[in-house]
């Protein structure tokens, strides 16, 4: 039987190490890897929701997968 840690792995997800829980706020609401890379938007659209609050329409917006790549180079621009 797996193990709880693999259902990301079984369900087709990666996982992303972003450090300890200091730097939780690499994640925080208007940073680069909140919310605008997980919308189905042009990779070009994403600057203008990740610098700052969402826009009145973001949680409208088509939900869409986001590459553990992706997540990686965001983290990095904080």
């Amino acid at each position: 039987m797996p193990s709880l840690a693999a259902l990301p792995d079984i369900l087709g997800y990666d996982t992303v190490d972003a450090g300890p829980l200091a730097r939780s706020r690499l994640f925080a609401p208007g940073t680069p890897a909140y919310g605008a890379p997980y919308t189905e938007l042009p990779a070009e659209s994403l600057g203008s929701l990740a610098a700052g609050p969402a826009p009145a329409g973001f949680l409208a917006l088509k939900a869409g997968p986001a590459s553990a790549a992706e997540i990686r180079a965001l983290l990095r621009k904080v």
